[in-house]
């Protein structure tokens, strides 16, 4: 096997830190946008995750932030989302006797939100579908007349 030598070993740490700088640099971008958010929320009374997600709409939207200012960090946050569900998964467990008595209800409304929740994805996405369709039809058949 070959090892790295001297120079390639101080080459790699370094690449390894840089990455490292600008996952920490994205993150604090994403923490401010939070933290924007949260201040926010003190003064107009609404949820903070809410006006922190729209904060970083508009932000991406009129290109304020850059999607490539924080592709890594928020790739590696959707990769690891699954983490977020475990403490209250537990507490739920930990916590059953206070539910036993209307956990049906509990699922019933888990399973209609969920289904509910689909069904105005799928139907979001068939509106914008066919409002692009709408869209692109009048110039087709502009350069089919020998318009645009």
């Amino acid at each position: 096997m070959n090892q790295p030598s001297g120079m390639e070993n101080q080459l790699g740490q370094k690449n390894r830190n840089k990455v490292t700088s600008h996952i920490f640099v994205q993150l604090g971008l994403l923490f401010a946008v939070c933290l924007l958010g949260e201040v926010c929320s003190y003064l107009i009374d609404f949820p903070a995750s809410i006006i922190s997600m729209f904060l970083l709409f508009v932000f991406l939207y009129f290109h304020v932030i850059k999607e490539e200012q924080i592709a890594k960090t928020s790739d590696f946050l959707l990769q690891n989302l699954s983490f977020v569900f475990i403490p209250p998964t537990i507490e739920i467990v930990s916590n059953y006797h206070y539910i036993r008595d209307i956990v049906w209800i509990f699922i019933f409304i888990c399973v209609l939100s969920t289904i509910l929740t689909f069904l105005a994805t799928a139907y979001t996405v068939k509106l914008v579908i066919a409002l692009q369709e709408k869209r692109r039809r009048p110039t087709k058949i502009a350069s089919e007349k020998g318009g645009i």
